[in-house]
């Protein structure tokens, strides 16, 4: 397949190292659901549906992709219906006062809220100053699998659930102000048998979390507090970290940190940004020798990132032009440059599959619903393949298949009922070869 670009058509000019589309690539949907009834109705006759059931049993579609799409399905019928099919096929209801994954790409395994558990302040065998009671996780088939000292929408989770990393401390205190300094902030490594390890970091300031799909490298960024005898190195930190919460790499940076760092699946790479203040605002990172392998331009502003899942590539999204990364050559290898009149404001997401030949890019805009976006699907003489408005696109492995959802803006504090998985809409590429 040559390479496609999933694109918002603002007044940008696309570029890339390579063609951007081959002429005969389809996009196809196969799947769309609007409310919760449409997605019961869709399962009237069990799971997986007639149309996903002849895409598993495909073998001419990589293994790994629908293997993928599988995940994604059963995780929004979890999500929204909080119905699991088990390993014969048969639905479990599980009662739940939200249920989501803490890893966003595979979602394989989820974190469930029970219902009716009230919350828990600074108990004993808590974390400090915890704000979320505690929960258990289930994998894809609705059986139990562990349980953590507390669950919440800033948790993040390894691949198989076994290790999660969240803030507890100053952070999670109400109406805490941000300068307040008297409270300690810690990196909070949440263990799948419900113990827990705080490692303390101090005054957090802004402060963001991220973990590989294996759960061994764990990246914090933080404020670096005037107090502190490592302020004359940065006053934005990164630390690496392994899965027992020992220190294994620090990186300084000139400003404090913007956003949440990520870390490709295995600790291969980190990757980390900065508010730049006339400075560079992102940076590449060998997560296994913390060296620094690239410093990214004064025009890249990222608030996203996203590694592919063999690690080979990161894509950077934010305020400025987006870019994909060759992470082994250390070079660009597609990028928007902006026109005069290019609206960079409103600009956010980009992801793509292992190949970086399917490309998505999106952009935020106000609607009476909350935020969504355009995305279109484009060919290499612009006309227009496939068009869809959503605000979350996600590719699979391979570039197969496209998976859009929809998320509500209002979300409770701390709480996961606001972040909807539907409405939903899956398309397959084809062609192109």
């Amino acid at each position: 397949m040559m390479n496609l670009i999933l694109a918002v058509l603002l007044p940008f000019l696309i570029t890339t190292a390579e063609d951007q589309a081959a002429s005969n690539i389809e996009v196809v949907e196969i799947f769309r659901v609007e409310t919760s009834e449409e997605l019961e109705a869709a399962l009237t006759d069990g799971y997986p549906m007639p149309w996903l059931e002849e895409i598993l049993s495909d073998e001419s579609i990589p293994e790994e992709d629908r293997y993928w799409l599988d995940c994604r399905v059963r995780a929004v019928i979890a999500q929204d219906l909080h119905i699991f099919y088990d390993r014969n096929g048969n639905p479990v209801h599980v009662e739940a006062e939200w249920i989501a994954p803490g890893e966003d790409y595979w979602r394989e395994n989820f974190m469930v809220s029970p219902s009716g558990k009230p919350f828990l302040y600074d108990s004993l065998d808590r974390p400090t100053n915890v704000l979320s009671e505690p929960g258990f996780l289930v994998n894809r088939f609705g059986e139990e699998i562990g349980q953590l000292a507390m669950i919440h929408s800033g948790i993040r989770l390894s691949r198989d659930a076994s290790i999660g990393v969240t803030l507890s401390g100053r952070y999670q205190l109400p109406d805490c102000p941000v300068q307040d300094t008297s409270q300690l902030c810690f990196a909070c490594i949440l263990f799948s048998n419900g113990t827990f390890k705080e490692i303390s970091i101090g005054f957090a300031g802004y402060m963001y979390l991220a973990i590989s799909n294996d759960g061994n490298t764990i990246a914090v960024t933080t404020c670096v507090s005037e107090e502190s005898p490592e302020r004359s190195e940065g006053t934005g930190l990164l630390s690496i970290f392994n899965r027992n919460g020992e220190i294994l790499h620090k990186y300084f940076m000139t400003n404090h940190p913007s956003s949440s760092p990520a870390v490709s699946a295995n600790g291969r790479f980190v990757a980390c940004q900065q508010f730049p203040v006339g400075n560079s605002g992102a940076f590449l990172i060998n997560g296994n020798t913390g060296e620094l392998l690239q410093i990214f331009g004064e025009d890249i502003l990222g608030h996203y990132f996203f590694f592919t899942p063999n690690e080979k590539y990161l894509c950077i999204g934010g305020l400025q032009r987006p870019m994909v990364f060759d992470c082994e050559a250390l070079k660009e290898i597609w990028t928007i440059v902006m026109t005069d009149d290019s609206n960079i404001s409103d600009y956010r997401g980009t992801n793509c599959d292992n190949t970086a030949q399917v490309i998505a890019m999106q952009t935020f805009h106000e609607s009476n619903s909350g935020f969504g976006v355009t995305i279109r699907c484009i060919n290499e003489d612009d006309s227009i393949l496939s068009e869809t408005t959503r605000s979350n696109i996600q590719i699979s492995p391979d570039g197969n298949f496209i998976l859009s959802q929809s998320y509500d803006v209002v979300r409770p504090h701390f709480s996961l009922n606001g972040l909807l998985s539907i409405p939903l809409m899956i398309s397959r590429l084809s062609g192109g070869e």
